[in-house]
């Protein structure tokens, strides 16, 4: 079963559709999955990079950043795809926490900057998904 859900992640990568992959990836690296020693040693070795390979594009570590890489060579226009919406929504949180909405703590001086870093990172999100959005219509 680990075998057939780490395939189905890798055609999830291949369609670009990183939120299933995601999901997929995650739940089999929960305890749960994780903790089934003797199931994972029943598991081919190029089964097991293609998964840790998968795990290492979707790490946390260095925020994302062989995720994002990839995602700077996705041409929406011409290819589907279906981003992992949260590192969306962690930038979007660090956006809003991290910058004060207002200057100087001046309620006449509204912060733009950080009004423009919200939208830069919502409309890229957007456009990753107006290829998708356009499929089905």
């Amino acid at each position: 079963m680990i075998k057939y859900f780490i395939g189905l992640a890798e055609k999830f990568a291949r369609i670009k559709n990183f939120s299933s992959m995601t999901a997929i990836i995650s739940a089999l690296g929960s305890t749960q999955i994780s903790r089934l020693k003797k199931t994972w040693e029943l598991i081919p070795q190029h089964v097991l990079a293609n998964f840790n390979r998968m795990d290492s594009l979707m790490s946390i570590g260095k925020n994302y950043s062989e995720y994002r890489n990839i995602l700077k060579f996705i041409d929406s226009n011409s290819e589907p795809c279906l981003p992992f919406f949260g590192v969306y929504l962690s930038d979007l949180r660090f956006m809003s926490d991290g910058n004060a909405d207002y200057l100087h703590k001046d309620r006449r001086l509204i912060n733009m900057s950080k009004k423009m870093m919200i939208t830069s990172t919502t409309v890229s999100y957007t456009h990753l998904r107006a290829h998708e959005t356009r499929r089905h219509l």
